[in-house]
């Protein structure tokens, strides 16, 4: 496979995982078999993509340059491509009072994650929890694939995910029960980010027929996985825990077989453009969303508006919420994010 469509595959993901956050988001009406959380689902596979990419950039960023130019170059880059449209959307929750400025210093600080654990309760703009995550993860990951790239890379990353378990497993072990917002915690992201840097790490190192037998008994791990909680516990906590992790197993090898294969039988659909542009912009969207509804929600209560029929129970509000946040996203693609990508090149 090449890297052109590599790529395109990952932007394809992308849209896929943000579609999900939208379904959780705006469809709650909308009935889901299982009861799968698609915006857990979303965000999981958000990570473990960061993991994938961010581990790659970084080892061969060590592999050709001086530390110190490694990692000036690797937080330039993505300052440009998050920083900025991040702070500009906290600012316009702040200035259209959704929300307060006393609260929004840990938004700025990239610590809302931690606020809403210690706080206990949500606040306007949840979603930027994840967001926080990955910056947290930017903090400490570089040190952690210099190690890595020097020697034990499959203990060290292997281990990073077996501790996201044992961290996000901990208190239904001890306490029958997982406390609110332990799931917004970086530790709980350990095994989605060590998984996709392990996916990363064994891509140039085995051969198409060993990679097939590797995910064929990633496939049993899952199923195993999956069963675990209804087989042998009965405690919701316990089942949360397995239900999470064949998630992110599930995440692993869905990236993992994509990556890899040299076709698929849905290529037509990684190479479709309005597929890859909403790939494209799928930061824009997982940022804009809330602000998008809300603003639809404003404009509808102000003007009196009701969808008539059926599309009044939330179809249509699902459809305005969804298009006005491609409107968002795009305005802010052209006109902030991808003028700024531009720059990137100058760290290189």
């Amino acid at each position: 496979m090449n890297d052109k469509e590599y790529f395109f595959r990952l932007d394809a993901l992308r849209a896929c995982a943000v579609g999900g956050v939208l379904l959780q988001h705006f469809g709650y009406w909308i009935p889901i078999p299982l009861g799968l959380s698609l915006g857990s689902y979303g965000v999981q596979l958000f990570f473990l993509i960061s993991g994938f990419l961010i581990t790659g950039i970084l080892k061969d960023s060590f592999a050709k340059k001086s530390v110190r130019k490694a990692l000036w170059d690797f937080y330039a880059r993505r300052f440009l491509r998050i920083v900025p449209v991040y702070y500009l959307a906290v600012f316009v929750y702040v200035i259209t009072g959704m929300l307060d400025f006393e609260d929004s210093v840990s938004y700025w600080a990239y610590f809302v994650n931690w606020e809403l654990f210690l706080k206990g309760h949500y606040l306007p703009g949840t979603h930027f929890w994840s967001l926080a995550v990955e910056e947290q993860f930017y903090l400490f990951w570089p040190l952690i694939v210099f190690c890595a790239s020097r020697r034990f890379p499959l203990l060290l990353y292997s281990g990073f995910i077996f501790s996201g378990f044992v961290f996000f497993a901990w208190p239904a072990f001890s306490m029958n029960q997982l406390p609110f917002g332990w799931t917004l915690l970086p530790t709980s992201a350990f095994s989605a980010l060590g998984a996709g840097a392990l996916l990363r790490h064994v891509y140039h190192r085995l051969s198409l027929k060993n990679w097939n037998g590797f995910f064929v008994s990633g496939a049993a791990v899952f199923i195993g996985v999956h069963l675990v909680p209804t087989a042998f516990f009965s405690n919701p906590a316990f089942e949360s825990v397995f239900e999470y992790h064949s998630l992110i197993l599930l995440c692993f090898l869905m990236v993992g077989v994509l990556v890899r294969a040299e076709t698929t039988l849905i290529d037509g659909f990684f190479r479709c453009r309005l597929v890859r542009f909403l790939g494209l912009i799928s930061y824009g969207i997982y940022v804009w969303h809330w602000l998008a509804h809300h603003f639809w929600l404003f404009l509808k209560d102000s003007f009196g508006y009701h969808f008539p029929g059926k599309l009044d129970f939330g179809t249509g509000d699902f459809v305005v919420s969804c298009f006005m946040t491609l409107c968002f996203a795009s305005l802010s693609w052209f006109g902030i994010e991808k003028p700024l990508l531009k720059m990137k090149k100058h760290f290189a």
